[in-house]
């Protein structure tokens, strides 16, 4: 791993399980430089740096103003940046302060706008298919005694409405096969808004104190492969026929033609704060000490199939009376159709899941560093 520092200070940890440093929330204009150190460095920061690290230095002493604008298109696909940046700074004989703010917008570009997405059957470009079983038309699950697993051992036929099928319609030995980078998004949408501060002053002869804060936010929003899983159809759904004249099939079933790419949006919001002095002691001997604090939250909402709604719709629980769909009398969820055969109010009630993740990562830093000369050697 390599750690990650802004003005020598770690970063509160980003994503749900707070495993890496996001660096995106910084304003490029607040950036003075980069410093690398290729070596491992864990006996000076901890095992997190045996990689190396990487310090951002930011501008502390920045007089004017400062204004970048970048305006960005790709070549097909509609997908279009904007990035603005402003910086002001002003010093005064004890002190000084800066404030830089960065706007940035991203539009999604769709996966069909590039020929190596658009399909997850990459065989016409000589690699290979990745189209899943879990589709529509589906395939009925059957247990495999050499692998000890579940798998197609028969195709539901296309181009049928999902009823009147017999036994004798299902296909042995044929799998059907999802794409499963229909309407899916190859880069995401997002806007992001970061602002960064500074303050020093002097309070006494060589003594110095500064403050700072980072602020930023990130809204994104994107589509994902439809949802899947596997379907359990039993005689209480009235359009159950089986294969095998089982009682009950599995069914491995995509709804992404039905209820189109799964919808993931969400947010992070970082924040940093640092208090700092500096003294001079006499003798060269110099005094820094500095507290910080950071913090990041994070959300996640994605949008999925609502399980118990389905085992309504398929028949497999009563009718629950504190939900708005009544299977008995509005209709049964059909797996063996292509695509047409539920009503649109049917799928709104099995589409309304959703998992909504958050997360909070918190980090509090104390420094306390003397430097002097001890001793003269010829």
């Amino acid at each position: 791993a390599t750690l990650v520092l802004v003005n020598g200070r770690r970063l509160a940890g980003s994503g749900s399980m707070g495993a890496f440093a996001d660096i995106s929330g910084i304003p490029t204009g607040a950036v003075e430089r980069v410093e690398i150190l290729h070596d491992g460095a864990s006996a000076l920061y901890g095992a997190d740096a045996v990689g190396g690290v990487v310090n951002i230095i930011l501008k502390d002493s920045f007089e004017g103003a400062e204004s970048r604008a970048r305006f960005g298109t790709v070549t097909k696909g509609g997908a279009q940046s904007v990035q603005l940046d402003q910086t002001l700074g002003t010093r005064w004989g004890s002190g000084g302060a800066m404030l830089s703010y960065s706007f940035d917008r991203r539009t999604r570009l769709k996966s069909a706008a590039r020929a190596f997405a658009r399909s997850a059957d990459s065989r016409p470009l000589g690699g290979t298919d990745h189209r899943s079983y879990f589709s529509l038309p589906g395939n009925i699950l059957g247990f495999d005694a050499a692998t000890g697993s579940y798998g197609p051992a028969f195709a539901i036929p296309g181009g049928r409405d999902g009823t009147s099928l017999t036994p004798s319609d299902f296909l042995p030995g044929a799998v059907n096969l999802e794409d499963t980078r229909h309407d899916t998004d190859l880069i995401p949408a997002q806007t992001l808004h970061s602002v960064y501060a500074t303050l020093d002053q002097d309070i006494a002869p060589g003594a110095r104190v500064a403050l700072e804060g980072r602020y930023s936010r990130r809204r994104f929003d994107s589509l994902s492969s439809g949802a899947s899983t596997i379907l359990q159809i039993t005689p209480a759904n009235p359009w159950f026929v089986s294969s095998t004249g089982a009682g009950s099939d599995l069914i491995a079933y995509s709804f992404a033609r039905e209820l189109g790419g799964t919808r993931i949006s969400g947010e992070a919001e970082a924040m940093a704060l640092t208090a700092s002095a500096d003294i001079e002691l006499g003798g060269n001997w110099k005094l820094s000490t500095y507290g910080a604090f950071g913090q990041e939250r994070n959300r996640n909402l994605q949008g999925t199939v609502n399980s118990h709604h389905l085992d309504e719709a398929l028949g497999n629980l009563p009718d629950d009376p504190d939900t708005a769909y009544n299977a008995a009398t509005e209709g049964y969820f059909n797996p063996y159709g292509g695509g047409s055969s539920n009503a649109a109010a049917m799928l709104a009630f099995i589409g309304s899941g959703y998992i909504d993740d958050r997360s909070r990562s918190r980090i509090w830093t104390g420094n306390v560093q003397a430097d002097g000369p001890l001793i003269d050697v010829p």
